[in-house]
């Protein structure tokens, strides 16, 4: 699932609704994407990296989730202006390179 400080509403819709319709929520792993600093493995988040993070925690304490940072220099160039501004962010491009930025272990719906 895509993740930015500007549609964290939706994202916390949908994760709300995967959860409540799942036969085992606690078995549930959420990979989000995101296209802010990359996170570290000792965890030395990106302040913007930060408060996402945060917002997740305190609307879903239990929840398992790992942070991947997606290059919008990828899709730089790459993206046509359209009518609808929402479609111009490099983020909804990350779909396409989802293969790229999780790791091979991570098993999705479609797996």
């Amino acid at each position: 699932m895509t993740l930015d400080s500007t549609y964290i509403r939706g994202s916390i819709a949908g994760i709300f609704s995967v959860l409540r319709h799942a036969t085992c929520p606690q078995n549930i792993i959420f990979h989000f994407i995101t296209t802010t600093a990359k996170i570290h493995p000792r965890h030395h988040h990106h302040h913007h990296q930060d408060r996402l993070h945060k917002t997740i925690t305190i609307a879903f304490p239990y929840l398992t989730f790992h942070f991947y940072h997606f290059d919008s220099n990828l899709v730089k160039g790459k993206i046509s202006y359209s009518i609808r501004s929402a479609l111009d962010q490099p983020l909804n491009y990350a779909m396409i390179y989802l293969a790229d930025l999780l790791p091979s272990s991570v098993k999705t719906m479609e797996n």
